[in-house]
């Protein structure tokens, strides 16, 4: 005897619920995505002009292990290896970029950090473990390790360049688990390290961390999902609220293109932003009002392409990050044309440069002023000089949630929404993770909750 398929609903498509949709439709959902905007994606893309290819958001994809293969192998996908070179990052202080130190040796001489500053990080083995304050920030736990130094020159840029804010505005246990956990388990964050490596040598894993995007950039990975979606996407629909129906499944109510929409789902999966869920009523309530105060970093992304003689730099690497007491403008640059090739025509480079997050000002400033600061630190920090042949401004007021010490209230408030209302199901940046990885990974283990 034959049973209908599972009628599942997906509200959301970022890469969180595109993912999501793909695997349940794979297990043999009958999947339907709703997206309140005109193109799937989320914050994910790409824009081509010519021979130029920039990416208005997130512009790599880091993967730590193999976990992704199989996805990509699924949807016809072959990832695009990152040049070697840009395995070297670059810091400014005093005005100039620096090479970070690629091994132990390196680390002795590199001119970012003084004599003082590197003796105090060797200190780090005999701090002792914080285990009164689980909701310290970061700023806190960096400074209380390895000192003033090494927070605002290693751990200030590299906190600009993920979550665009200041350490002072995350939780450590909420925003960077991994790095708090090394603390928790083993004391310290040399000792968890090493335990780590050994472990990882125990038990013979030799996967590298890869960073990869597409030939075509970053949207086709999301473009191959929507069109692995066996019903076309519905675009322009806002799903405003959801209330269970005498007989079981959840009715879904909205606006579709103007028009008051219903459907009725036995799962549904909210993948959307945060926003929208504090806004979402549920039989009548509003159960997670406090998502709405959630705090977001506002990010402009300003892609400058020049004729490379234009510019002094030699280019040879990741990019660059600014930390603040720096007191430049800019958060930091990606050398794209070094990263992956084909970005710019022949003879020319890109340079993908971030404003905003600790400095929210800069991120609304109208174009001419915009362009004028972001040349003004470009020209000073690696020689780019004279007008750019190619300019392209990607504003987003949202772009990163801040995991500060309120997502322990809301990560249980989330919890205990699933557990009272069974069948809806939440998943995405607001709540698992801010890069690119973590939502992958995040729409991967909503699909299976809701098929379990």
């Amino acid at each position: 005897m034959s049973t209908s398929p599972l009628r599942c609903a997906v509200v959301g498509a970022g890469i969180t619920g595109l993912t999501a949709a793909f695997r349940l439709q794979q297990a043999g959902a009958d999947v339907t995505v709703f997206e309140a905007g005109a193109a799937p994606g989320g914050s994910i893309r790409t824009h081509r002009e010519g021979d130029w290819l920039v990416e208005d958001g997130p512009n790599t994809l880091l993967l730590r292990d193999c976990s992704c293969d199989a996805l990509f192998t699924a949807l016809g996908l072959a990832p695009l290896i990152a040049n070697p070179a840009a395995k070297r990052r670059y810091l400014v202080r005093h005005g100039r970029p620096h090479a970070l130190p690629s091994s132990p040796w390196g680390a002795l001489w590199t001119p970012i950090f003084s004599l003082s500053g590197k003796l105090r990080v060797l200190l780090e083995p005999f701090i002792r473990t914080n285990r009164d304050n689980p909701d310290e920030t970061l700023e806190s736990f960096a400074r209380r390790r390895v000192g003033q130094e090494f927070l605002d020159y290693a751990v200030n840029p590299f906190v600009g360049g993920v979550y665009a804010c200041a350490p002072g505005d995350l939780c450590v246990r909420h925003a960077l688990p991994r790095l708090w956990r090394l603390e928790q388990n083993h004391g310290s964050l040399v000792r968890g390290t090493i335990a780590l490596l050994r472990a990882k040598r125990r038990t013979g894993d030799r996967s590298k961390p890869r960073l990869v995007s597409f030939a075509g950039g970053l949207q086709d990975l999301t473009d191959a999902l929507t069109r692995s979606l066996a019903r076309p996407l519905s675009r322009f629909t806002t799903i405003t609220s959801v209330e269970r129906a005498p007989a079981g499944p959840w009715i879904l109510h909205g606006q579709r293109a103007g028009e008051t929409f219903s459907g009725s789902f036995d799962r549904v999966l909210f993948a959307t932003n945060a926003e929208a869920m504090a806004k979402l009523q549920v039989d009548g309530s509003q159960p997670l009002p406090a998502l709405g105060q959630l705090p977001y970093s506002a990010v402009t992304s300003v892609a400058l392409g020049y004729a490379r003689a234009q510019v002094e730099h030699p280019l040879d690497g990741f990019g660059m990050l600014i930390p603040q007491r720096e007191g430049r403008h800019i958060l930091g640059t990606l050398f794209s044309t070094t990263l992956f090739p084909h970005r710019a025509p022949e003879g020319r480079v890109l340079l993908t440069t971030f404003v905003g997050g600790r400095q929210p000002e800069m991120a609304s400033l109208p174009d001419a002023e915009l362009l004028a600061r972001v040349r003004a630190d470009l020209a000073d920090l690696i020689g780019a000089r004279g007008e750019p042949e190619f300019v392209r401004i990607a504003r987003w007021p949202r772009a990163i949630p801040r995991y500060g010490a309120s997502m322990g209230p809301l990560r249980a408030q989330m919890d205990l929404f699933e557990h009272a209302h069974p069948g809806l199901f939440l998943a995405g940046a607001f709540r698992d993770g801010v890069s690119l990885p973590d939502c992958l990974a995040a729409g991967e283990r909503a699909a299976a909750r809701v098929k379990a």
